[in-house]
């Protein structure tokens, strides 16, 4: 562990989540009711439901970023603030030497369904003040004092005002229709959760502490029989560049062309309940399995606007990489660049879990999950015409997960793994493993870029909570590792309205490419959990939970 300095030894971690889930409720408006002849309601034509929960987290952080320099560090995760060079002379010795951040932040999220007869449902899923931190948007006018500083505040702005905040008070995550078509085939429309198996690739994003998730912009069919499901997708990746009639937000905006739109197909069959295993006193033996295939392609982009700046006259306001570009009648329509991007991959997932009871009291349970991208190709990562860019795409990775419970405890054992690439940055927070700027890749700098023809990093979907430290904050997902992680969870009493849990876990991560760390080194690191909970009857849940995370020297890039 060469090059650490003594508080990157250790890194702790703390959080307390309070969360109310309220039960489902639901109203039938008499206005849409209907009546029999002998005047006698029937079954209501519109109902609605409404569930979620209110989710108040506190964490802090001790040494999150490993190192004390802004400019040396393992992730994406900056230092304190208080560390800076700019802030040194401004500072105590204690104030510089501070390495701990923490901090409080809330969300409301509701999910309303409305239910028109028998066969169409639509949902939706909205987050209010998501992860807003507490006291991130003052207002000090006039103030106690009229100060006009922050400290001086009496009120908070909503966020995505443009004062100290960026997101929006009101999120709509989705929002999507299905309709039962003659008892046989459902047929989805719109936005909606994205989800498979564990949850290793296609999360939804669903737990009370997820912060990501996958939503797709789909057009499903799916339909069940003799005990088998399938589902056809058409998903809209991306479109491109949108043009509106005098702008995106008025009127109907449209595509701007077919030749950059990125689509995949998605093709599920699975058995009738793929939802993860759950106890069921029912059977002795429960089994699920499920198999997901995704073809996804696009031909040319416009995701990248970095070649605008190289045409005379056009606006430069945008900066590259924008997401989604977009274009009005006060922009020039020649500034617009479409780039080849010939690019398409095939990937597969595999899910499979078993479930026996042994006796009255004891169950055992084995499930895993395996996914790959077996084969792909991206002709031009890069926005150059004369430097070949062309990559090939190949990556796997798997879990498998093995318990032991009864009513009062649990015993657990997960291994997994997830295949990285050479360039010595894992790729989440840190930096990308796929492109830079077009002005890095033809420079020295970009040389590792240039050799590197086969993308072969896997991650895991950051919704998939492995920890809470090493590939939760450091790294950012799970990528470039084998691990193990053994666990044990049991309830220490039965209280009124409730049960107080303890769980404790250790997970021991290596590299499975050394070269692709930091460090060079195929020892990530030692990480120890250890949770105490209170699960109410009502649907109340309180956690305190904390880790602490032993780096070696993958992570020591001073090495």
């Amino acid at each position: 562990m060469t090059g650490f300095s003594k508080k990157a030894i250790a890194l702790g971690l703390w959080v307390c989540a309070l969360l109310c889930l309220p039960d489902t409720g639901y109203a039938e408006p008499s206005a849409f009711s209907l009546k029999s002849e002998e005047g006698t309601p029937v079954r209501s034509l519109l109902r609605a439901e409404l569930d979620g929960y209110f989710r108040f987290r506190a964490d802090g952080f001790g040494n999150r970023h490993l190192y004390g320099s802004p400019t040396l560090r393992t992730t994406g995760l900056l230092p304190p603030l208080a560390q800076s060079n700019r802030n040194q002379s401004l500072l105590s010795s204690d104030e510089r030497e501070a390495d701990w951040t923490s901090g409080a932040n809330m969300r409301l999220r509701l999910n309303p369904r409305m239910f028109i007869g028998e066969r169409f449902r639509a949902e939706a899923q909205m987050d209010i003040l998501d992860n807003v931190v507490l006291g991130s948007t003052p207002v000090s006018t006039p103030g106690i004092l009229g100060s006009g500083l922050g400290w001086d505040s009496e009120t908070q702005l909503n966020s995505g005002n443009g004062f100290l905040g960026e997101r929006d008070a009101v999120r709509v995550k989705r929002a999507w229709m299905s309709w039962n078509w003659a008892h046989l085939v459902y047929v989805d429309a719109g936005r909606m959760p994205n989800h498979f198996g564990l949850g290793m690739t296609y999360n939804g994003g669903d737990c009370p502490d997820c912060d990501f998730g996958d939503h797709v912009d789909r057009l499903g069919f799916s339909g069940e029989w003799n005990g088998i499901r399938t589902l056809l997708g058409y998903d809209f990746l991306s479109s491109g560049i949108v043009m509106g009639e005098g702008g995106v937000v008025s009127g109907q905006p449209i595509d701007g062309t077919r030749a950059d739109d990125g689509v995949q197909f998605t093709w599920d069959l699975t058995s009738a309940d793929i939802n993860p295993l759950e106890v069921n006193d029912s059977k002795a033996f429960d089994w699920r399995w499920g198999w997901r295939n995704v073809w996804r392609t696009q031909a040319l982009s416009s995701d990248s606007k970095g070649e605008v700046q190289t045409i005379p006259g056009c606006n430069t306001a945008e900066p590259p990489g924008q997401v989604v570009p977009s274009i009005n009648g006060a922009e020039d329509y020649n500034c617009l660049v479409l780039q080849r991007r010939d690019a398409w991959l095939w990937n597969t997932s595999i899910y499979a879990g078993l479930k026996h009871r042994l006796s009255d009291t004891w169950t055992w349970g084995l499930e895993t999950e395996l996914a790959g991208t077996l084969m792909g190709e991206i002709g031009r990562t890069q926005g150059l015409v004369t430097v070949p860019s062309d990559k090939e795409v190949w990556a796997t990775g798997g879990i498998l997960r093995a318990h032991l419970e009864r009513s009062a405890e649990r015993t657990q054992l997960e291994m997994g793994w997830a295949t990285g690439d050479e360039l010595g940055i894992f790729g989440v927070l840190d930096a990308s493993t796929a492109a830079v700027t077009d002005a890095v890749y033809q420079s020295q700098a970009g040389l590792p870029y240039r050799k590197n023809n086969i993308l072969s990093s896997y991650f895991f979907n950051r919704a998939y909570h492995l920890d809470l430290l090493l590939f939760r904050e450091v790294i950012g997902a799970v990528t470039n590792t084998i691990y193990f992680q053994p666990g044990y969870k049991r309830r220490l009493a039965s209280v009124e309205y409730g049960a107080i849990w303890a769980e404790a876990e250790v997970l021991y991560a290596l590299a499975m490419m050394p070269s692709g760390t930091p460090g060079g080194s195929n020892q990530l690191g030692l990480e120890p959990d250890l949770r105490v909970f209170f699960q109410g009857d009502n649907g109340f849940l309180g956690v305190v939970e904390g880790g602490v995370l032993i780096p070696f020297g993958g992570l020591d890039s001073a090495s």
